[in-house]
């Protein structure tokens, strides 16, 4: 997950500290609100051992752990000890000072909440289970359970700690959370140096909030012992013996040494609250679990209708403008192999909701199992607001739920589901306005009545750019706003990329015969309307575009961008003449493909404006969201979350097929299941008795169906195997996708379908 903090703060926090900033009790809070970014927590750390009588903040850093009900997060703590200050007068005192400093934390963690003892390490004498321990903490971590890893003693041990988790799982070194006060530990030992670990585990997140070897930079993190007289005379006997542990008074010249304890107030007061004095520790020790609420990002999700991924500037498009999604791209990620896993409107916007196939849900229609109360209840936009946000939806709906269900209103504090037919709406006035552009003025609505003090979910799920199926009319098939009017009429709409009449022809037989073919004659089939109807389809684009543009305004002048993430997709492709068709429904790359992009403006500048060749599916965008939100995602979700991939990792063991189907309106539309993986597609028309095959790599355009050449029988069979495991492995009781009829031999069963 990227780093929840801002560049500027951590800076301005480092620079504050090395100045030696020291809070006044008249600027304190009357209480600390802590919003604990989520997570577990593990410590390394010398002592800071730096005289004999000096045990150091880490037993303030577990009071203040435990204080903030966060004892179940610490999962590590370790002694690296160093004795380099010359008040140590030699090898005899260092047993009992480490024996004192193990005796200090033991009974630490049993005054302020019960610690595992097995998570109490000494590394000069324990090294190899203290890392053990570490990396089985490490190997746990995900976006929404980081490992936060206090680095408060020579980094000899975190860098020992890092190879370790990297030689068991690299993709996990995207899930910690490294804080530190110490540059580069030189003296310690030069070779181990905060500079080193970033150089050699660069998908670690960093945070330096003091240098101690810079002039005044550590002792930034000390307080004068005046500000710790309540911790000497408080009422609370535990607070007292912590007082007496330390024999603060003979401790650097006057001053409390919390180095440890600041690197953890730090994490857990909301990962950069930038007070860190006695006054601070003092509210939250007084105060504990004064305020726990997250510091979770908002979450904008885009979903356009109808809209397959070569339709951007950014993806190339040399006609179409979009400049607002480009500028989302160019700052985030784009994922260039995108796919929907049913391809209609219905069943995908019901694989979003649920992060659940169709196979799964149900739901497709015609006939239909409706989405069951057991989905709804799991469903990422309930997820969210049980977990705090404040949730909208508006636009295009189009899920039926199980009698009873109200769906919309389980999911979303406000919703309007605002569909076409028509697309301009009567309002008032009398005035007639674009559908979608009253889903712009709801979401800036909703946006302006949020603040930084709960997170938000928006959900803006546009009719752009579906045609009116009941308008045929040229130019009225599709609708745009009219602050579009007279865009790219000057332009000739470039042709299909798969115009050539071939790509029709080799289409099996009962493909001709479907909706596809029958709406090509609805949109495409003369120069003139093609011309007409795809200036429209740019128009929309276009001012979809521009009503994204208006919602981004307002959360920039609400003061949210810089914790506002926005995702970008779409439920399906869309063909535009391509095949001599239009619609979706089928199993070519122009229905499945679609765009995503992901936009968080937490990432690291060299994180953004990335464009990934890994392959992703829709079902994937529910978790994700849940993911980012540092929500737990249902065990029985379905896709992958995309934070290691937005975090820069690159699992070596992403996903290399994925399950595709559609079910729905068997009567205009051919029904089929199969597989689509890196090379090639295959499909199943169950219904219509034919499996098809083709290979991307040779044939990119799939224009020949392989199936029945016999130096593709292996792969034909390990294909139609997968598609009937996943299958099988997707179908649970009482949904209705048909059963398949039993199969047959490929050639034979194939050649009506190869013509």
């Amino acid at each position: 997950m990227p780093n929840p903090l801002t560049f500027a703060a951590v800076t301005k926090l480092a620079a504050l500290l090395a100045l030696g900033f020291a809070l006044s009790p008249a600027r304190a809070p009357a209480e600390t609100v802590v919003n604990w970014p989520g997570g577990r927590i593990a410590i390394t750390s010398d002592g800071n051992a730096h005289d004999k009588d000096d045990i150091g903040g880490t037993p303030m850093s577990l009071a203040l752990l435990f204080s903030a009900g966060l004892k179940d997060k610490v999962v590590h703590v370790d002694y690296a000890n160093h004795f380099a200050h010359e008040g140590h007068k030699g090898e005899a005192n260092k047993p009992a000072m480490m024996d004192e400093m193990v005796v200090s934390t033991e009974g630490a963690a049993a005054r302020f909440g019960r610690l595992d003892p097995a998570m109490l390490f000494n590394c000069q004498s324990q090294l190899d289970a203290a890392t053990r321990n570490f990396v089985q903490q490490a190997l746990r971590s995900s976006a929404t359970d980081p490992l936060w890893f206090v680095c408060a003693g020579p980094m000899t041990t975190a860098n020992r700690y890092l190879e370790a988790v990297q030689a068991a799982d690299p993709a996990k070194l995207a899930f910690i959370r490294c804080i530190s006060h110490s540059a580069n530990n030189g003296k310690h030992d030069p070779t181990q140096s905060w500079e080193r670990m970033k150089r050699e585990f660069p998908t670690v997140t960093y945070l330096l909030i003091a240098n101690q070897n810079s002039a005044g930079g550590e002792q930034g993190l000390c307080s004068p012992l005046k500000y710790w007289d309540w911790l000497k005379n408080s009422p609370n006997p535990d607070l007292r013996w912590l007082y007496g542990r330390n024999r603060t008074a003979r401790v650097n010249e006057g001053k409390f040494d919390v180095s440890d304890a600041g690197m953890v107030y730090y994490v857990i007061s909301g990962a950069g609250n930038e007070r860190a004095g006695a006054v601070e520790f003092k509210a939250l020790l007084e105060h504990p679990q004064a305020s726990l609420e997250p510091a979770r990002p908002n979450i904008v999700f885009v979903l356009v209708d109808d809209h397959r991924n070569t339709s951007l500037g950014c993806a190339g498009h040399p006609q179409i403008k979009t400049p607002v999604i480009d500028k989302l791209a160019a700052q985030g990620v784009r994922f260039k192999n995108a796919f929907v896993q049913t391809p209609i409107c219905m069943a995908s916007r019901a694989n979003l909701f649920t992060g659940l196939t169709t196979t799964t849900h149900g739901y497709h229609a015609n006939p239909s199992t409706l989405v069951r109360q057991e989905d709804l209840d799991t469903s990422f936009p309930t997820r969210l607001r049980q977990a705090g946000y404040q949730t909208a939806f508006y636009g295009k709906q189009h899920v039926n739920w199980e009698k009873g269900l109200n769906g919309m209103s389980k999911m979303f504090d406000d919703h309007e589901v605002l569909h076409r037919n028509p697309y301009l709406k009567k309002m008032p006035d009398g005035s007639l306005r674009h559908v979608d552009e009253i889903i712009g003025d709801k979401s800036v609505a909703f946006v302006q009545a949020q603040s930084a003090k709960k997170p938000f979910f928006l959900y803006m799920s546009f009719n752009i750019s579906h045609a009116e199926d009941g308008d045929k009319r040229p130019g009225f098939h599709y609708q745009w706003p009219v602050a579009e009017d007279g865009l790219f009429e000057d332009i000739e709409p470039i042709r299909p990329n798969l115009d050539d009449p071939k790509y029709y022809l080799a289409t099996p037989d009962f493909l001709k015969t479907t909706i596809n073919r029958t709406r090509y004659f609805w949109g495409y089939d003369t120069p003139e309307k093609y011309r007409i109807n795809l200036r429209a389809i740019y128009r929309m684009l276009a001012g979809m575009d521009r009503i994204v543009g208006r919602v981004m305004t307002a959360i920039q002048e609400q003061g949210l961008a810089e914790n506002t993430i926005i995702i970008y997709s779409a439920d399906n492709g869309y063909y535009m003449g391509d095949r001599g068709f239009q619609g979706k429904w089928s199993h070519y790359d122009q229905s499945l493909h679609v765009p995503l992009i992901v936009y968080d403006p937490r990432l690291k500048p060299d994180l953004r404006g990335r464009v990934l060749q890994e392959t992703v599916v829709s079902l994937d965008i529910p978790t994700t969201i849940l993911d980012l939100a540092t929500v737990p995602v249902p065990a029985k979700y379905q896709g992958t979350t995309l934070t290691p991939l937005l975090a820069g990792a690159h699992p070596k063991n992403w996903r290399t097929d994925f399950y595709v189907e559609h079910h729905s309106n068997p009567a205009q539309i051919a029904t089929w299941f199969g597989v689509r993986d890196n090379r090639y597609t295959y499909a199943n028309y169950y219904l219509n008795g034919a499996e098809l095959l083709y290979d991307r790599e040779r044939d990119p355009t799939e224009l020949t169906n392989v199936a029945a050449d016999p130096a593709y029988a292996a792969i034909f069979t390990q294909l139609q195997q997968r598609s009937l495991d996943y299958k099988k492995q997707y179908t649970r009781p009482a949904t209705s996708v048909p059963d398949n009829p039993p199969l047959t031999a490929p050639k034979k069963r194939l050649k009506k379908a190869a013509k």
